[in-house]
């Protein structure tokens, strides 16, 4: 009977550890889901977690352009674009955690074309190739 406690205690506690994932195991796991909307909600809580994870932030903000794209096409003026909105907060907070990534300067670029900015686009595709991301395909398209 003495044992009772400090083994029920044992296996509480073992059993809430494990259902508290770390951001970095939300992060794996949307990496591993081929459902869209499940991989968001995954890189959320990771970012729930951990709201510097650059990396969440920046794949979530990649996502949602994705997600717009598989349920309009490339959007143009008019459209739904509520994703693209999500996607270029996420870009812009990611951007503050890492202003020289080239990158997420491209993308964002390329939704802000979308989105029908084309002076801003252009504006970050220039900075994501100044940065030395190879964005000169998109530039081309987008800045005439």
């Amino acid at each position: 009977m003495k044992y009772t406690i400090p083994l029920f205690t044992l296996i509480v506690f073992s059993l809430i550890s494990c259902s508290h994932k770390t951001a970095e195991q939300y992060y794996n796991l949307a990496l591993n889901e081929r459902n869209s909307e499940k991989k968001v909600d995954l890189l959320s809580k990771a970012i729930e977690l951990n709201p510097n994870y650059f990396d969440a932030i920046n794949h979530r903000a990649f996502m949602y352009e994705e997600i717009t794209v598989s349920l309009h096409g490339t959007c143009t003026a008019g459209e739904d674009k509520e994703y693209y909105k999500k996607s270029l907060i996420d870009f812009e907070s990611a951007l503050k955690l890492q202003p020289n990534s080239g990158q997420t300067y491209c993308r964002r670029g390329v939704v802000e074309h979308y989105m029908g900015d084309t002076i801003q686009s252009c504006k970050d595709l220039n900075k994501a190739l100044s940065l030395g991301f190879d964005c000169k395909d998109d530039i081309k398209e987008f800045c005439k």
